[in-house]
């Protein structure tokens, strides 16, 4: 029999052997809880500690052997290590929720250790009074906790286990992702410095002449490749007509429907590597423009490999639009690509072109007519004015005669009654009373009946000359 002592109430009681050593057995599982955490907190740490002195150590490799060269490899080694360091992070993260989940579970397991302490105990206060009827239950009660906890460790155990391997094979698959990344990089980096001694060599074989005319096959080559897929009615070939003493290298035309959408004036330019005097793009910028307006062509690009360090020309396709107009500068390998753009932003123009050509024409047209209209205009108000100053002389002409026939009118009416008067005035008239007084007179007339007879006497020739209808008599 062993003899415990409560730490709350300090009453002393004894308990046989096999529950003495459940409780013992519990307290050492507890210890040894707490002892696996602190080793594997210094395993991590451990760990960490290795992996900032291996990084260390990386770090100081890179900055060793970093050249101009090499930047690609540092690019991809800072890729590497921002993988192994989120690759560490979800390690960490890992052992983190594996360590709370432990935690949590070795909490819980307290707790119920705890509660089953408490519940233990209030069993032993019943057991002083029936300690021999309970003995056989308490012990299988021990038993099953005991069992109980040992399967918790092994799941616990088996869990550590699980992540540890987990851990290890990420890391694995991690070093070998990287070592490939690295054995492509430098297998392309390999490739790339072969490729460029080619060139160089290529280009110190060559005399000047030929590596402009290499370039000027190389772009033709690379055009006549894609002709008969992309630009089947397309027109591209060497600039031979010669105006005001400058032409081109390169002009290229495209049709739709026969009518002409797109033009490019093409300037190959190039230099071999150690030239004494070295060019520069921009020296060629306004002959090129030049060419361009003379040819009628549309756009204007300098296809060069001059200036190879310039980090501005070296990006591809470069705009200099803003200096002259509608011109590009690129690089060989941006010679197809620059006429696709070209070709595929003017087809989307197509449209618009001919919508405003046939807006142009009926502008024409539309001022062809009021031309045409303003000419009949004009011509009626020449006619209106010509016949106006017509009819204003015609009624002048015609007011001047009304009242030349209104004059004569009043004259003609003053005449009518000087007549009626005279008529009035010869109606009362005879011989008898012309010769009354007058004897003489009356012979005379008597006479001149007789002589009338035998002779005709003229009659005057106006009333004005007859002395009887004188006006002055009447």
């Amino acid at each position: 029999m062993k003899e415990l002592k409560c730490p709350n109430c300090q009453h002393v009681f004894q308990v046989d052997d096999a529950v003495f050593e459940s409780i013992a057995g519990q307290v050492r599982n507890k210890a040894f809880e707490d002892e696996l955490r602190k080793r594997l907190a210094e395993l991590e740490r451990q760990h960490v500690a290795e992996e900032r002195e291996r990084e260390a150590v990386r770090q100081r490799q890179h900055d060793s052997e970093l050249s101009k060269r090499d930047l690609e490899i540092m690019r991809l080694n800072e890729r590497i290590a921002s993988a192994e360091a989120a690759s560490k992070a979800r390690t960490q993260a890992e052992i983190a929720r594996a360590e709370q989940l432990a935690a949590k579970r070795l909490q819980e397991k307290e707790m119920l250790m705890a509660e089953a302490v408490r519940e233990k105990e209030r069993e032993l206060d019943r057991l002083n009074a029936s300690l021999a009827e309970a003995r056989n239950s308490t012990q299988l009660e021990v038993m099953k906790e005991r069992e109980r906890q040992m399967e918790a460790q092994r799941i616990k155990d088996q869990e550590i286990m699980q992540l540890r391997q987990n851990a290890a094979v990420t890391e694995r698959l991690h070093l070998e992702q990287r070592n490939n990344m690295r054995e492509q990089y430098a297998k392309e980096l390999q490739a790339k410095d072969e490729m460029i001694a080619y060139f160089k060599d290529f280009k110190a074989r060559q005399s000047t002449k030929a590596i402009g005319e290499s370039l000027e096959q190389h772009c033709s080559c690379e055009f006549e490749s894609v002709r008969a897929i992309a630009y089947p009615t397309a027109q591209f070939g060497k600039d031979n007509d010669v105006v005001e003493g400058t032409k081109g290298d390169f002009i290229f035309r495209d049709y739709v429907d026969g009518e002409e959408y797109i033009s490019i004036m093409f300037e190959m330019k190039n230099e071999a590597e150690g030239t004494e005097k070295t060019h520069r793009n921009e020296e060629f910028f306004a002959k090129l423009d030049s060419d361009r307006r003379k040819k009628r062509c549309e756009y204007a690009v300098l296809v060069t490999m001059l200036e190879p360090d310039s980090e501005l020309y070296n990006r591809g396709i470069v705009d200099v639009s803003h200096r002259y107009e509608k011109m590009f500068v690129v690089r060989p390998q941006f010679f197809m690509p620059i006429i696709g753009l070209l070709t595929s932003n003017a087809r989307s123009t197509i449209g618009f072109r001919r919508r405003i050509n046939e807006l142009e024409s009926s502008h024409v047209n539309f001022m062809n007519f009021r031309a045409k209209l303003e000419g009949i205009q004009n011509g009626i108000m020449g006619n209106y004015e010509s016949a106006h100053k017509h009819i204003s002389n015609s009624l002048k002409q015609i007011d001047s005669s009304i009242k030349s026939l209104t004059k004569l009118k009043e004259e003609m009416q003053k005449w009518d009654t000087f007549m009626s008067r005279a008529v009035t005035k010869s109606e009362g008239l005879t011989i008898r009373k012309l010769t009354h007084g007058n004897p003489e007179i009356r012979d005379l007339i008597k006479s001149a009946e007789e002589a009338e007879k035998s002779v005709s006497k003229e009659l005057p020739e106006s009333i004005e000359d007859d002395p009887l209808l004188s006006f002055d008599e009447l």
